[in-house]
Parts: C-alpha cells; sequence; structure tokens
C-alpha cells in the first residue's frame, strides 16, 4: 500500500493547515493511500481530523522523526533547508516539496536588513538545483506567484511551468444577492480580513486600513478582521487611529466562519487560501499583496480574484517581475459594488473552475503516483546537496561579512 505523510505540526489555523487537512482527508476517502500526519499532541490537524482513520505521528520539538518507509513526504518549502535535521530516515522515503509562500525559501538567504548572506555564485548553484528538484517531481509552485519570486532570486527558468494550486471545499451555496445589492448602494460596506496576523502579513493589512480610511471620508465602513498571531496586539493598537469602525472576531473556522461571513461579509480582502474561502460563498474579493512597509492609500495597485492570472493569490511587493494590477483600491471597491451580482458570480466560479478539491486533490494524487513509480529517490538526493550547500556556505560567507564589518569598525575607531 502507498503511503503519504504531511508534515506540518501546528497549533494555528492557517492556509497550509487547511490545505493539508483538506488533502488528508481527500486520500483517505478517495483513494487507498494510507494516510500519516506529523502534528502536535494537541494540534489543529490532529483535533481537526480526531474522527479520521489519518495515524498521526507526534511531533517532538528538536528530535529527528523516524517516518514510515517508502512514503511520500508531503512538506511546506519552508522546511527545505531543515528537512536533514528533522526526519531520521531520509533516504527510505520519497519527498514532495511544495512552495506555498513566496518567501517560502528565499529568506533563509538574508539577514533582517535584507542584506544577503551567500554569494550570488551560490545562489545560482542552488538555482540549478531547484530546477533540478522540479524536473523530478519533488518541488511544486502552488502559483506562479511563488514560481516567479524563486526565479527570480536564484536565476533559473523553467518554460511552460505547471502549478498545483490549492483548494477548498466545494460548496453549493446560493446568497440572495439582489437584496444584498439593494443594501450596498446606501448603506455601511461591511469589508473583512481573513488569515493570519504575522509579521509577513501585518504591513498588507495596515495599508488595507490605509486605503479604508481614505475612502471613509465619503463613506461608511466596517473592517473585520478574523485570524490570530503574533502582531495582533500591535494592530490593536494601531486601530485607535482610524475613523472607521475595526472588529476583531478572533479565530472563526468551520461552520462558524461560515455563517459569519454569510450573513456579514460584503467584500473580502486577502491572500491565499483565505482569498478562495471568501470567494467560495459568492463574496467579492480583492487580492492584497505581500508588503514589507506601509504606504499610504492611492499607492499600490490591485486585482479582483477572477482576475489573477497562474493562479496566484498574492505576490511581493514591490514586483520584481512585471505583474500588472488593474485597479486603485478605491476603483476596485467601486467596481464591484457598481456590479454587485455579477462579481460575486465571478469570484465563485473562479473558484469552483480553479480551486475545487475534486479537481486539485485528483492532480495531487497524480503527481504523488509520479514519485513512487520513480525508480529512483532523486529529489532526496538533490536536497541532501541542497542542504549541504546551504550550511556550508551561508555559515562562511555571512562569517566573512561579519568579519569584514569589524576591521571597518576597528579602522574607525583607529582612525578617531
Amino acid at each position: 500500500m502507498y503511503r503519504v505523510v504531511f508534515y506540518y505540526p501546528s497549533k494555528n489555523i492557517g492556509g497550509t493547515q487547511l490545505l493539508f487537512v483538506r488533502l488528508a482527508q481527500y486520500l483517505q476517502y478517495i483513494t487507498n493511500v494510507e494516510v500519516f500526519y506529523v502534528d502536535f499532541v494537541n494540534g489543529f490537524a490532529r483535533e481537526t481530523l480526531m474522527t479520521s482513520k489519518v495515524t498521526f505521528i507526534d511531533f517532538v520539538a528538536n528530535e529527528k522523526l523516524y517516518l514510515p518507509k517508502n512514503s511520500c513526504v508531503v512538506i511546506p518549502a519552508n522546511y527545505l533547508f531543515q528537512i536533514e535535521h528533522i526526519i531520521k530516515n531520509l533516504y527510505e522515503i520519497r519527498l514532495m516539496i511544495w512552495s506555498l509562500h513566496p518567501l517560502n525559501i528565499i529568506p533563509n538567504f538574508y539577514d533582517f536588513k535584507s542584506y544577503s548572506l551567500v554569494s550570488k555564485k551560490i545562489l545560482n548553484v542552488i538555482g540549478v538545483d531547484l530546477k533540478r528538484l522540479y524536473y523530478v517531481g519533488g518541488l511544486q509552485f502552488m502559483d506562479h506567484s511563488n514560481y516567479i519570486t524563486n526565479s527570480n532570486y536564484f536565476n533559473f527558468q523553467i518554460p511552460d511551468t505547471s502549478y498545483l494550486p490549492i483548494p477548498v471545499e466545494e460548496v453549493i451555496f446560493q446568497l440572495d444577492l439582489n437584496s444584498k445589492h439593494e443594501r450596498l448602494k446606501n448603506h455601511t460596506i461591511n469589508i473583512s480580513w481573513l488569515g493570519r496576523i504575522d509579521i509577513d502579513k501585518i504591513f498588507s493589512i495596515l495599508n488595507l486600513c490605509n486605503e479604508i480610511e481614505n475612502l471613509s471620508k465619503n463613506k461608511k465602513f466596517v473592517f473585520y478582521v478574523i485570524g490570530e498571531g503574533s502582531q495582533l496586539e500591535f494592530l490593536q493598537e494601531r486601530a485607535i487611529r482610524y475613523s472607521f469602525e475595526i472588529v476583531f472576531l478572533g479565530k472563526l473556522f468551520g461552520e462558524e466562519l461560515q455563517s459569519f461571513i454569510v450573513k456579514n461579509v460584503d467584500v473580502g480582502v486577502a491572500m491565499g487560501t483565505s482569498a478562495l474561502e471568501f470567494a467560495k460563498f459568492a463574496k467579492p474579493v480583492i487580492l492584497i499583496d505581500v508588503c514589507n512597509k506601509e504606504y499610504s492609500s492611492n499607492t499600490l495597485r490591485y486585482n479582483l480574484l477572477h482576475q489573477t492570472i497562474g493562479y496566484s493569490l498574492g505576490s511581493v511587493f514591490p514586483f520584481k517581475n512585471n505583474e500588472i494590477r488593474k485597479f486603485l483600491f478605491g476603483e476596485a471597491l467601486s467596481n464591484i459594488l457598481d456590479n454587485y451580482l455579477l462579481e460575486s458570480h465571478k469570484a465563485q466560479q473562479y473558484v469552483q473552475l480553479n480551486h475545487s478539491i475534486a479537481a486539485v486533490g485528483e492532480l495531487f494524487f497524480t503527481k504523488i503516483m509520479r514519485l513512487f513509480q520513480s525508480e529512483t529517490n532523486e529529489e532526496v538526493l538533490i536536497v541532501g546537496r541542497l542542504g549541504k550547500i546551504y550550511n556550508d556556505n551561508k555559515l562562511s560567507y555571512k562569517s566573512r561579512i561579519l568579519d569584514k564589518i569589524r576591521r571597518i569598525v576597528k579602522f574607525k575607531l583607529v582612525k578617531i
């Protein structure tokens, strides 16, 4: 029997957690694959899949795990250079590394001030191996944004890249859009953010607040924030600066989340899985990108969800890949409010055509089987080589930079 192991121990709710839980359920119900999941004893996946036949493997911090032999381990790309340190029997398994955020891999190569910690030559060498890893099936990109961000940074090209998009559960849902459209003409607009409130997303949320503040001079808004994270307290402190109402709802999941979206949300603003969660309930969605700082209103541009290309659900701003955004935020919102019925339908249709669990699950299973049917686990050898290159060169290059800084500082002190 084939075995698949999902590796993502987490106590939080997020896009990757939901993705892995859904695919674990799909494999269990639709295929004859034996499904395992690495999680905390009180982790999100374990609690969510409590009544399923998924076999859980306890995650213990700072300990290598022995995983089932001849299994395919599905793991997010942010673990790429840690794999040899977390899996004991690496050469007895197959690997599918999934890039689920444009910055899954790249932050390993610069410090907090964005100074590169490895040479350009080494980045190119890593790029060659990432390309090889993709061609043997060991590396998957969820969308164009994930591919092109890494392609530009590591200087590799993959013509006609194929993607493994993220799925959401299919929902048969019909909203009374006519009454919603009439209400929006003259009443408060309920905008909602759904997702983690962490360091990689906080500037995106602040930029969204700046956009709403600019528009609130002429229209009344309520901004619902659904989610938790390390930056929640900071965002709550900042909320008093804005003239519109901000409601923090904390963590919502399952039927509670569905009920709130259906009854209260007019327009969703999100990235990743969260964008799809709004759209599957026929809520128009403005996609927001990953930002590294706060911008004033009317600086950034946006797309509606159904306008995206290559399944992209949020890129890294500023763009270095010639991406085009169609609207200023106010223009995007006006387009939605003026054409609410049409935009609601387009959002839901986009999800149904591109991100249904049935379509993505089948593609996912096909890629897993390709790895099993390959005679050699070349992807594991490449990952081992990448880990060695990373550890050998990151430390040596970083130490040379630090030595150079010390010499400069010492020279200045002597000169003074």
